[in-house]
C-alpha cells in the first residue's frame, strides 16, 4: 500500500508543483528581459555624456510598459493553470475517495458473504433426523431426504398406476389419470408436496431460503466486484453443495413454480447455473426418457450441459 502511494506521489509531482515552477520561470524571464533590453539599448545608443543618461528614464518607462504587459499576461496564464491544476486535484481526490469507498464496500460484502456461508454450514450441520433407532446428522441428512423424495415419487407413480388398473378392470374411464401420469410437471408437484408435508418442510425451508439469499446478495453487490469475482463467489457457493443437495434444489425450484407460482428461486437457478454439476443419475424417474423430461424442465443455461445420456 505504501509503495502504491509513493508511486502516485511521484506521478503527480509535476502537477502539484507546476504553479511554483511557472512562477520561477516567469521571474527569471522578467529579470533576463530587463537586463537584456537595457544592455541592447545602452550598446546601440553608445551613451557617453551624463546628459544622455537621462534617456535611461525613457528606457525605464519603455521597459516597464512592455514587461508590465508581459507579466500581466503570464499572471493570467498562471491563474488559469492554477485553476486547471486545482480542478484536476479535486478530480483525483474524488477518484481516490471513490476507490476507498469501493474498497470498504468490498470488505463489507466479503464479511457478510462469509457470514451467510457460515450460516449455511450451521444449517447443514444442525440438521438431525431420527430414522428408527438411528440419529442422522449434518450433511448425511440430504441422503435421507433424497431417498424420501425418491420414495414419494415412486409412491405417487404407483398410486396412479394402481388406480388406472382398477378403473380398467371396471371398464371405467382413466384418461385423466393417464394424462397426469404423462405430465412430468404435475407428478413433480404432487411428489414434492407429499415429501414436504411429511415433516421435511420445516427442516429444509430455512436452508433453501438462506441459499437463495446468498445468491441474491452476490448479485446485488455486482457493482463493487468484477464479473470474474462474482463468478468466483458463485463457485464458492456451488462448491458447498453435494449431489444430493443439488437434486433437492432442482426439484424445490420446480415445486415452487408449479405449486405456488413462485419463480424467484427457479429464475435464480437459471441466471446463475448453480445446477451445472447436477448428477443426472439422481433424478427421480427410473428410465432415461423420463429423466430427460425432468432435466429439460430447466433452461439449458441453468444446468449448463445438454442431456446426452
Amino acid at each position: 500500500m505504501k509503495e502504491e502511494h509513493l508511486t502516485y506521489n511521484e506521478q503527480n509531482w509535476w502537477s502539484r508543483n507546476w504553479t511554483f515552477i511557472l512562477f520561477i520561470v516567469i521571474l527569471i524571464f522578467a529579470i533576463f528581459s530587463i537586463f537584456w533590453v537595457g544592455y541592447v539599448y545602452v550598446k546601440n545608443a553608445r551613451l557617453t555624456l551624463p546628459d544622455e543618461l537621462a534617456d535611461l528614464a525613457l528606457l525605464g518607462d519603455y521597459v516597464g510598459g512592455i514587461l508590465g504587459s508581459i507579466l500581466s499576461f503570464f499572471s493570467l496564464i498562471l491563474l488559469l493553470v492554477t485553476i486547471i491544476i486545482q480542478s484536476q486535484e479535486l478530480k483525483n481526490s474524488t477518484y481516490e475517495l471513490k476507490n476507498v469507498s469501493n474498497a470498504l464496500q468490498r470488505q463489507n460484502f466479503e464479511g457478510t458473504f462469509f457470514q451467510l456461508l457460515n450460516l449455511h454450514h450451521s444449517l447443514v450441520n444442525g440438521l438431525t433426523i431420527e430414522s428408527g433407532t438411528k440419529l442422522i446428522k449434518g450433511r448425511s441428512c440430504f441422503i435421507h431426504f433424497f431417498h424420501a423424495l425418491k420414495y414419494a415419487y415412486d409412491e405417487e407413480i404407483k398410486k396412479i398406476e394402481q388406480t388406472i388398473a382398477i378403473r380398467k378392470s371396471n371398464n371405467l374411464s382413466y384418461a385423466d389419470l393417464s394424462s397426469i401420469l404423462n405430465n412430468s410437471q404435475e407428478i413433480i408437484r404432487k411428489t414434492y408436496k407429499r415429501f414436504y408435508v411429511r415433516g421435511n418442510q420445516e427442516k429444509l425451508e430455512h436452508y433453501f431460503r438462506n441459499l437463495y439469499q446468498m445468491i441474491l446478495f452476490v448479485e446485488s453487490h455486482k457493482i463493487y466486484i468484477s464479473t470474474q469475482a462474482k463468478e468466483d463467489y458463485l463457485n464458492i457457493i456451488r462448491a458447498q453443495l453435494s449431489g444430493f443437495e443439488l437434486v433437492l434444489i432442482f426439484y424445490n425450484g420446480l415445486y415452487l413454480v408449479y405449486e405456488r407460482g413462485e419463480k424467484e428461486f427457479y429464475q435464480a437457478m437459471e441466471a446463475y447455473p448453480l445446477l451445472k454439476s447436477l448428477p443426472k443419475e439422481y433424478l427421480l424417474p427410473n428410465n432415461n426418457q423420463k429423466k430427460k423430461e425432468h432435466y429439460e424442465l430447466y433452461p439449458k443455461n441453468a444446468i449448463n450441459e445438454p442431456w446426452n445420456r
